[in-house]
């Protein structure tokens, strides 16, 4: 009875972990079609003429429709940190853009960063009254919340902060300026762009690579699992019929 018990528990605690591995599985394939209409979505709308930012804003499926604004970059320069490209350490270069009385934040690429972690990178930037080009979206996410958020926001001199995380909030009470809720992802041929990662656009099989990795686990341990059931079955048979 009691190894009827034992093969019973260990059945349930193999599936349920064989359900876990499955499900895995099915979340990343879901992560890849999002990322493929993504995709689609930024290809179609990057062929046609830039719309301007104030129209786009009416509109409520504008996420990477290509915009354009009239203004002047101001300072602080903000440095998203946590950022890797090609394995080297780097920041996502963030700066702030002034059109009318409204004020943006233009994420313009990946600049490196420095092994002495109290030193930023200096930037290049024109701050004459400009046209520039990109798309709209949500803003980035990266780093850390909860116990340390008191430390996300660190002011290393007028014209340079390093976040953890880009929390608009708390940034409009640094900036002493209200910020739009989504930020303008400059295009990779303006000026004042740096390095535009693209990986988010074009690395969506990995998502497919990652379903199969769970999906194969889950086989491999489905079948040890009833290896293991079906000896622990056998041995219990054995040792009824001795008996």
């Amino acid at each position: 009875m009691i190894k009827l018990r034992l093969v019973i528990l260990y059945s349930l605690s193999l599936l349920t972990a064989v359900s876990v591995l499955v499900s895995l599985g099915f979340w990343q394939i879901d992560r890849g079609r999002q990322k493929e209409l993504i995709i689609n979505s930024y290809l179609n709308r990057d062929s046609v003429p830039p719309e301007s930012l104030i129209e786009v804003f009416k509109d409520q499926n504008s996420s990477w429709k290509k915009i354009y604004v009239e203004g002047k970059f101001v300072t602080p320069h903000i440095f998203l940190d946590n950022s890797i490209n090609e394995r080297q350490f780097g920041y996502q270069l963030i700066t702030p853009f002034v059109y009318g009385n409204n004020t943006i934040l233009v994420l313009r690429g990946w600049v490196k960063g420095s092994v002495n972690r109290s030193i930023l990178p200096n930037v290049k930037t024109s701050y004459d009254e400009k046209k520039i080009t990109g798309y709209l979206n949500e803003p980035p996410y990266s780093g850390i919340s909860g116990m340390f958020d008191k430390s996300t926001i660190e002011v290393f001199a007028k014209d340079k902060i390093r976040i953890q995380k880009l929390d608009r909030i708390r940034l409009e009470n640094v900036l002493d300026r209200k910020l739009d809720s989504r930020v303008f992802y400059l295009h990779s041929d303006e000026p004042d762009a740096y390095l535009v990662k693209n990986d988010k656009f074009t690395k969506q099989h990995k998502h497919f690579a990652y379903a199969t990795q769970w999906f194969c686990m889950a086989l491999v341990l489905l079948v040890i699992g009833v290896i293991n059931i079906w000896k622990k079955a056998a041995n219990g048979s054995k040792q009824t019929f001795k008996t």
